[in-house]
């Protein structure tokens, strides 16, 4: 059938529609944090929400104009509730569908990132109609690690393989990829939502990019604890294991989520985002 579509732009929330094959509703949702007035909180459509000590800034904004997220942590708290943050899908992603986020991310010099024992950084949850935790797609930041700054691991996994083991899955370079201070960096997680991984003959698959660069891509998870599971959020940080090693803060800026295939394509052809602007 013939494809068309209609955006609405409302809020910071792009809708698409699609007539396809199958029924199905794409959707990009876009935080540029432009909205609020400097120094008030930043909340609402154009925020993350559960973000209490985040605020609307201009002193590190990516791009020429606009606004960004100041982040803020406090020593010793795990700051669930103040720090990072989440994004409500528009629809919930079920079996053999794909979301794509972005995220700018600016550390001031100095930034700590020691937690205990890692820090949380990008993570789809996943739930099901009867089971309200299925666990997280994770990208953490290992900052101990004396190799790989990185790794993923999908918490459900326990459900699935009934051993009761989580396993990480380590990507990136020390010398080269771990996160830089007093500069914008831009990272990008990608996941097919699936209750077999891909390798098993499913579809569970996820990729990361650092500065449009893919530093990591494991295709022997699932992404699901069970084929009636879905992911309706993506959370940011939002909880500082261990608590704080100091009272900091970073920026976040120009955040797009979406689950319609993006333009752009990596070296190795993969479709992302990327660095550039979002069409």
């Amino acid at each position: 059938m013939e494809r068309f579509s209609l955006r609405l732009c409302l809020a910071g929330v792009t809708i698409v529609s699609l007539m396809a094959s199958i029924n199905a509703v794409a959707w990009v949702k876009e935080l540029t944090f432009d909205e609020g007035e400097v120094s008030a909180k930043a909340i609402g459509d154009d925020a993350f929400s559960g973000s209490t000590a985040a605020v609307y800034d201009a002193t590190q904004v990516f791009g020429l104009s606009g606004g960004s997220s100041k982040q803020r942590v406090d020593e010793g708290e795990t700051a669930y509730g103040v720090w990072g943050g989440v994004v409500n899908l528009p629809e919930k992603a079920v079996e053999g569908q794909e979301v794509w986020v972005r995220i700018r991310t600016y550390y001031p010099g100095g930034f700590s990132f020691d937690a205990d024992p890692h820090l949380k950084f990008i993570r789809f949850h996943t739930k099901s109609d009867t089971q309200s935790n299925g666990g997280y797609n994770d990208w953490y930041i290992d900052i101990d690690s004396p190799s790989q700054p990185f790794f993923y691991i999908y918490e459900g996994t326990m459900f699935v393989a009934g051993d009761g083991k989580k396993r990480k899955h380590y990507f990136g370079d020390w010398a080269t990829d771990r996160p830089r201070t007093d500069v914008w960096e831009t990272y990008e997680m990608y996941v097919r939502f699936g209750s077999k991984s891909t390798d098993a003959g499913g579809l569970g698959l996820v990729r990361m990019w650092q500065n449009g660069r893919l530093v990591g891509e494991f295709s022997n998870e699932p992404t699901l604890f069970s084929k009636d599971a879905y992911s309706s959020r993506v959370h940011l940080f939002t909880y500082w294991n261990g608590g704080a090693p100091a009272t900091q803060h970073m920026w976040i800026d120009d955040v797009i989520l979406t689950n319609e295939q993006p333009a752009g394509t990596d070296g190795s052809g993969n479709y992302y985002i990327g660095t550039g602007g979002y069409v």
